[in-house]
């Protein structure tokens, strides 16, 4: 389990800010092509433009504070882009 002083330090990582970062615009993209609202369309248009892991990451490491420090930095891309998928859906929830 990551200490809060760990999880802190890792909102800096750079391999995690930039996975984060992918998986945004990958579910930017995917909200524009899907089926959506029109405020998460807009909210993904220009949420695309610049991807910013910092919006998300802290959602993210909460919801894996139970992990070590090294399970969060090896995380797969299939894994990342759950978390960044689940933050997004609750934080913008159902613009309309």
């Amino acid at each position: 389990m990551a200490t809060y002083q760990e999880l802190f330090d890792l909102r800096q990582d750079s391999d995690l800010q930039n996975k984060m970062t992918t998986a945004i615009a990958v579910k930017c993209k995917a909200v524009i092509d899907g089926v959506g609202t029109n405020g998460q369309k807009d909210w993904a248009r220009v949420a695309i433009i610049n991807p910013d892991a910092s919006q998300y990451i802290w959602f993210v490491l909460e919801a894996n504070k139970n992990s070590s420090v090294a399970a969060i930095q090896s995380a797969t891309d299939t894994a990342v882009q759950n978390n960044v998928n689940n933050a997004i859906d609750d934080i913008i929830g159902d613009l309309v």
